[in-house]
C-alpha cells in the first residue's frame, strides 16, 4: 500500500480508476463527471435552502453577509475539526469512535434526531458552509472541482518546492 493513503481501500480504488480509464483519468469521462456535477449542485441547493429556511441568510443590521464573512465561517468549522482532533489522545485513526459520534436522541430540541459530533461532523460542516456559500454567490464549484482535479493530475510530484 502507498504510504500516503491512510486507508488501503481508497488506495485500491484509486489504482483501479487510474488503470481503467482512457487518458489515465476518470475525470475525462462525461458519464462520470456529469453525475458528480449534478450531485454537487443538488447538495449546494439543499445546503443553501436549509440555511435560508433556518434564517442564516436573513438581512443583518450591517447588511448582507460578505464573502469574507463566509470564508471566516468556513475557517471556524475547520478550527472546530482541529479541536476535535486535539481532544483525541491517541491521534486520528480511521476506526476511532471519536472520528464520528452522536449525541443521544432526545438531547436536542428537534426531536429524536441525534446530532453528529467529532472530526467527521466538523469536516461535514466545512463542506456544508462551502456549498452554501457557492450557491449564494453563484460559484460553479462542481465544475471548478473537476477542472482543478484534472489540472492537478498534470502537475509534477510535490510541485512548487514547498515543504508542506
Amino acid at each position: 500500500m502507498s504510504r500516503t493513503f491512510h486507508s488501503e481501500e481508497y488506495y485500491i480504488l484509486y489504482k483501479e480508476y487510474k488503470k481503467n480509464w482512457q487518458h489515465g483519468s476518470v475525470l475525462y469521462d462525461l458519464d462520470v463527471t456529469l453525475p458528480i456535477r449534478s450531485a454537487i449542485t443538488m447538495l449546494m441547493t439543499l445546503c443553501h435552502g436549509t440555511a435560508v429556511d433556518k434564517g442564516w441568510w436573513e438581512p443583518q443590521p450591517e447588511g448582507k453577509r460578505t464573502f469574507g464573512e463566509c470564508i471566516s465561517l468556513m475557517h471556524s468549522e475547520l478550527s472546530e475539526a482541529l479541536e476535535e482532533y486535539r481532544a483525541i489522545e491517541d491521534g486520528l485513526y480511521q476506526d476511532s469512535p471519536e472520528v464520528l459520534r452522536y449525541e443521544k436522541p432526545g438531547s436536542l430540541s428537534e426531536g429524536d434526531v441525534s446530532k453528529p459530533e467529532g472530526i467527521a461532523a466538523e469536516l461535514a460542516d466545512v463542506i456544508i458552509r462551502i456549498l452554501d456559500t457557492c450557491a449564494y454567490w453563484g460559484i460553479p464549484i462542481g465544475t471548478a472541482l473537476i477542472d482543478k482535479m484534472k489540472y492537478n493530475e498534470t502537475r509534477a510530484h510535490r510541485h512548487g518546492g514547498k515543504r508542506i
